[in-house]
């Protein structure tokens, strides 16, 4: 090579072709980055000495030590990520909030600390004695799963119509129940609705050979028998394990459905939520408080507005709520303002609730403009709603 030709070399290669260790041309973009259809990027900063890559490094990785020395923040969540690789970012390498900082781990994990009682054992354990800290596990979720019944095995019951498995007195002895029971701390349900959807549904499968199977406001007595059965019962009856699978079904086919879901629809997941809070696993609960999360925002029951078509509310089906003669007797509209308020206030409350037992994250539908419910007996659905997080 002559002086009249000297050789091509850049005099600084951009952050892509440094990291990757790749020859740079030194253009704007390079050919390697044009070629990879990356950012191009060039640092302003003077040229580092080659021993200063070494301390980065040691730098690096003693912040990546002292992260993984933090103990876990709960069983159920994900470790932190690790930083992304250089040639993956648009710009330089060290941007401030690339990498995940330590104090924001500490501070993820203090609040967990506050909301999960596991964390907090585990985390209380750790400080006393690291060797024997007991593991994450939820002392006090429930009494745990349903026990069966002998009875079960001996005489199974095939899930069907709720009017198949259960006869109308039966329902209204369960009813009964529910309303002594569950009522006064969850009052979101009207115990003349839910009597005269009973008569009406017992009426027209007996008059009617063609009466439907399934109606929509079946969740909802499913869900109203299921707890009626819990808190009558030590164990798990074959009918009770028929009645939980029924509406499992239904709540599950109202999601794959191509309409908006009702307010029946969010009834019965809240039943179902509650349900699963006292008997089933914690994952089983949290994602059934979830889904109802998304059916309240699906519905527009977290937004109150006088004009019902701006929140997206399908009203129930007119047959839902007619005797056979033809006549509406419908007691409370599907609409109601005061009963969107509770439904919206329980979903919320349950979802809260099981989400921080867990420390889990919690679903939070913003542009909620739902007020608390209004303070009328039983106050305890009044109480919880007015403290539970806003956002």
């Amino acid at each position: 090579m002559t002086e009249s030709t000297p050789r091509k070399r850049s005099r600084a290669a951009c952050l892509s072709c440094q990291s990757r260790k790749r020859k740079c041309s030194g253009e704007q973009p390079c050919s390697t980055c044009a070629q990879a259809g990356v950012a191009c990027v060039f640092s302003d900063l003077p040229r580092k000495k080659r021993a200063r890559s070494g301390s980065m490094y040691r730098a690096s990785m003693s912040g990546l030590d002292e992260r993984q020395r933090l103990p876990p923040s709960d069983g159920w969540a994900q470790p932190v990520p690790l930083a992304k690789p250089a040639s993956s970012a648009a710009g330089s390498a060290a941007s401030p909030g690339s990498y995940p900082r330590v104090k924001d781990a500490r501070r993820m994990s203090h609040s967990l600390e506050a909301n999960s009682g596991a964390a907090f054992v585990r985390k209380l354990g750790l400080r006393i004695d690291p060797a024997r800290a007991p593991r994450l596990h939820l002392f006090a979720w429930n009494v745990g799963e349903r026990r069966l019944s002998p009875e079960t095995s001996v005489y199974p019951v095939t899930p069907g119509p709720i009017t198949k498995m259960i006869s109308e007195d039966e329902m209204r002895r369960l009813a009964g129940i529910y309303f002594e029971k569950v009522h006064p701390c969850y009052a979101f349900l009207d115990r003349k609705t839910v009597l005269t959807h009973i008569t009406q549904r017992w009426s027209a499968s007996s008059i009617s050979v063609a009466e439907p199977a399934e109606r929509t406001y079946d969740v909802v007595l499913l869900g109203v028998a299921a707890f009626g059965h819990l808190f009558s019962r030590r164990e798990m009856s074959s009918i009770e394990l028929c009645i939980v699978d029924a509406a499992r079904a239904l709540l599950e086919k109202s999601i794959l459905g191509p309409d908006t879901p009702t307010i029946d629809t969010v009834t019965g997941w809240v039943l179902r939520a509650a349900y699963l809070r006292m008997t089933a696993s914690p994952h089983a609960a949290w994602m059934a408080s979830c889904t109802l999360m998304h059916l309240v925002e699906a519905a527009g029951l977290h937004i109150e507005t006088p004009d019902p078509e701006a929140t997206g509310l399908i009203q129930a089906a007119t047959s839902d709520s007619q005797v056979p003669n033809g006549s509406n007797t419908t007691t409370q509209p599907p609409n109601d303002t005061n009963l969107r308020r509770r439904l919206f206030g329980m979903a919320r409350h349950l979802n809260t609730w099981i989400s921080f037992d867990l420390g889990r994250s919690r679903v939070v539908l913003h542009g909620a403009t739902s007020h608390t419910p209004q303070r009328q007996p039983p106050t305890q659905i009044y109480i919880i709603s007015s403290l539970s997080p806003k956002a």
